[in-house]
């Protein structure tokens, strides 16, 4: 097929950019294309997007294809991830496929509408909203999800730079992601105030502990609501301590998974057996 009627996916450029290396270009010059493209019925690329480039850089008029039977929008962008399972990624661009995935979960299973394998999941257990597409795209990423959701907010915002014109912060950001840790990263973007904090306060303004106005409840809500507000404050000065001598990113994701199990019970969100202590 002509190499000109082909057509890059743009959910490829957003994920991996794709650009080849010397020893793809060395190889696609002497050898040609030696494994067809796979591209949809239109043209456009689902795998094989360095080939294409490289073939573009040497002049390659022709290029072998192979087309799928995909038609789905939504399966032809899980297919383009999926072919790029076996590549070595860097933070930043699986951040971008749990990103991806996540809104294709979440365009399939949209609120309000009963999933498709629903049967699978447990009676007893509660509708967690948002929960289960979250995890879903995570462990495809391999990653734990509340740190594919935190590498996620710090991809929105060096896009947002970047749309800024604030090319040099967007770089350091991505740097910092890439080479140091998602929480790193996630951590200096809330110092600088484009991520913001869900810190004591907030819980503090949200849910006041009112003693005279409401007895505890049977499920130890009022107890429950003291803990959390007791915790937050036991975080705050640890955290204050630990990033003194920069030993915080090592536990904070410990302490955030406590506040988010302890503030789902006193909001009722956790299942039944775990509310009592």
């Amino acid at each position: 097929m002509k190499r000109t009627d082909l057509k890059p996916h743009p959910l490829n450029s957003w994920v991996y950019g794709d650009s080849y290396d010397n020893e793809l270009l060395e190889s696609i010059r002497a050898h040609g294309i030696l494994e067809p493209i796979l591209v949809t019925k239109d043209g456009r690329i689902i795998s094989g997007h360095r080939r294409w480039n490289a073939a573009v850089n040497i002049g390659l008029e022709d290029v072998p294809i192979t087309v799928s039977e995909l038609t789905d929008e939504l399966d032809i962008q899980e297919a383009i991830i999926e072919a790029n399972k076996q590549r070595k990624k860097t933070p930043e661009q699986r951040a971008r496929e749990f990103k991806a995935l996540k809104e294709i979960e979440g365009k399939r299973n949209p609120p309000g509408n009963p999933r498709s394998d629903k049967k699978l999941i447990p009676a007893n257990l509660p509708e967690l909203k948002g929960t289960e597409s979250r995890t879903r795209a995570a462990e495809k990423v391999g990653m734990k999800h509340r740190t594919a959701e935190k590498a996620s907010k710090v991809v929105t915002v060096i896009d947002a730079l970047e749309k800024e014109g604030k090319l040099a912060d967007s770089s350091a950001l991505r740097e910092m992601l890439n080479k140091k840790s998602v929480h790193r990263a996630y951590s200096t973007a809330q110092e600088l105030k484009l991520i913001p904090k869900n810190g004591k306060k907030k819980i503090a303004k949200q849910r006041p502990i009112q003693v005279e106005q409401k007895l505890p409840e049977p499920n130890h809500a009022y107890v429950l609501n003291s803990f959390i507000t007791g915790f937050q404050t036991m975080k705050e000065n640890f955290r204050r301590t630990l990033e003194h001598y920069q030993l915080w990113d090592s536990v904070q994701e410990f302490f955030d998974c406590i506040s988010e199990k302890y503030e789902q019970v006193c909001e009722g969100k956790a299942p039944e057996d775990q509310r009592e202590f």
